[in-house]
């Protein structure tokens, strides 16, 4: 049998992101780079014979995904488990801020890979763990029950960063806005395997 191609990629910038800040389920807009990240895209997607962007329902996610479906002509489907890490009371807050509000070394713990700090979240938000088990059973929903060989997956950077650590991969650090990380998934063995991450012209 045959594998399917998943491309995944993180929207575009956002205000929030160029000032470094916690967005976490905050509805948070494009910028203007954010927009032309979102566009350099088209010509990506044009050569991979996909017909629909599953999308986080966040409007960062929502808004990269339509500026390219709308000048290909595909379709969007949100799926709310797409969205991003709940980051509960750091949303808002600086990278910079939280070690004084939450703690001496919370912002190392958030980015730690150690298997140690997976459950650390902030206070009303979630934990790592949780969001490396939404994000892995979500894309392997989509994988299973999509009809399409290849598709596309608009979601945020740290959904991603889980899902590459949980498959393994060493290739989890310093996801850019709109880069782009492709999937198999083999649909006998039911296996997602990291391929590759790339980005398009800027």
């Amino acid at each position: 049998m045959y594998n399917k191609n998943i491309y995944c990629f993180r929207h575009g910038e956002t205000d929030w992101n160029k000032e470094k800040r916690f967005q976490g389920l905050t509805d948070i807009t494009l910028n203007e780079t954010g927009r032309n990240q979102a566009n350099s895209l088209i010509p990506i997607i044009a050569k991979l014979n996909i017909k629909t962007i599953y999308s986080s329902p966040l409007k960062r996610a929502v808004e990269t995904a339509n500026i390219i479906a709308k000048s290909l002509n595909l379709n969007v489907i949100k799926i709310d488990d797409l969205q991003e890490v709940n980051t509960g009371k750091a949303s808002g807050l600086l990278y910079e801020e939280v070690d004084n509000i939450f703690g001496g070394g919370s912002f190392e713990n958030w980015k730690s890979t150690l298997p140690e700090h997976d459950s650390f979240g902030f206070p009303d938000g979630e934990t790592k763990l949780a969001l490396r088990q939404r994000a892995v059973k979500t894309i392997l929903d989509i994988a299973e029950h999509s009809s399409e060989q290849n598709f596309a997956v608009v979601t945020h950077g740290f959904f991603l960063k889980q899902l590459l650590l949980d498959l393994g991969s060493e290739n989890h650090k310093g996801l850019k806005n709109a880069e782009v990380i492709h999937f198999t998934y083999n649909i006998t063995k039911k296996d997602l395997q990291f391929l590759s991450r790339f980005t398009g012209p800027t």
